[in-house]
């Protein structure tokens, strides 16, 4: 894993992608973070190559003992301070 690293948002990245948040009527550009709040990983930047090592070495049993099964256990719907219930998990659905 060689392109993953703590990001900084003015650093120009070539072919860095953004990402988007969904409203009602599509999708926009998501608006950009505060680096006072960049805690657990707010300000990681990885490759798509990097990013299915990491994948694989999850789901593999590499980092975890017990394969998938650990991470599978954590998955589940929050609900967020608006009262919105989320999913999360490091695993795709």
């Amino acid at each position: 894993m060689k392109g993953s690293r703590n990001w900084h948002p003015k650093e120009i990245v070539p072919g860095l992608v953004t990402g988007y948040d969904q409203e009602a009527d599509g999708y926009r550009t998501a608006e950009p973070f505060s680096m006072t709040q960049s805690f657990a990983a707010g300000s990681l930047l990885s490759t798509v190559d990097d990013m299915a090592l990491w994948a694989d070495a999850l789901s593999s049993g590499k980092l975890l003992k017990g394969g998938a099964e650990p991470l599978i256990a954590l998955s589940r719907y929050f609900r967020i301070l608006q009262g919105i219930d989320r999913f999360y998990s490091a695993m795709s659905r």
